[in-house]
């Protein structure tokens, strides 16, 4: 039998002998142990592609996925192996950090070599922090302090490609114009 294999498959480029494998497993070892599982990294956006606060909120999102440490911001809200939406960790420490990341790639302020003493940059972190959050609350549906579920389209799924991502971005709606496409709806009909 191993005779007739060897004929069969002596002019085919890419056979390979039975004697190794090339993951070094032993040969025929798929018969008896589990196939190797490759797990896909999760990607963020590069920051030359941030241009609104969801690409922020979405790597806050990767990194508190990838990290579980102190340093994670934002963690996701999971009921039923879903996606359902996110919630900040740290609160005002959070709330400071998102503040500077509004500015930054919102408002292209960078506050981080400021004084933080001054009392025009603290109050730039209260305006920023209130309008960062009001800017979140029109695309996410806001739940106590420091929870933002997804109204219609989920913000991050799990093992999706970044281009599906950035589609998903750009069909979210705030609520008001969710609400103006429903009434000019109601009236054509």
């Amino acid at each position: 039998m191993e005779q007739q294999q060897e004929e069969m498959f002596k002019d085919l480029d890419f056979w390979v002998a039975e004697s190794h494998t090339t993951d070094g497993r032993e040969p025929n070892s798929f018969l008896t142990e589990p196939p190797l599982v490759f797990v896909t990294q999760r990607r963020k956006f590069p920051e030359n592609q941030i241009k609104n606060m969801k690409h922020v909120i979405y790597n806050l999102l990767v990194d508190g996925l990838e990290n579980t440490g102190e340093n994670v911001l934002v963690k996701p809200i999971v009921e039923g192996g879903l996606h359902r939406g996110f919630e900040l960790v740290n609160g005002e420490t959070t709330k400071r950090k998102l503040a500077e990341l509004y500015a930054f790639h919102v408002r292209k302020v960078n506050l981080l070599f400021e004084n933080e003493h001054s009392l025009a940059i603290r109050d730039l972190y209260k305006f920023y922090t209130r309008d960062c959050l009001q800017l979140m609350s029109k695309y996410f549906e806001r739940k106590g302090r420091d929870k933002f579920y997804y109204i219609d389209i989920p913000l991050y799924v799990e093992n999706d490609t970044l281009e599906k991502a950035e589609d998903r971005i750009l069909m979210m709606r705030t609520k008001d114009r969710k609400n103006v496409k429903r009434k000019r709806g109601s009236y054509n009909k």
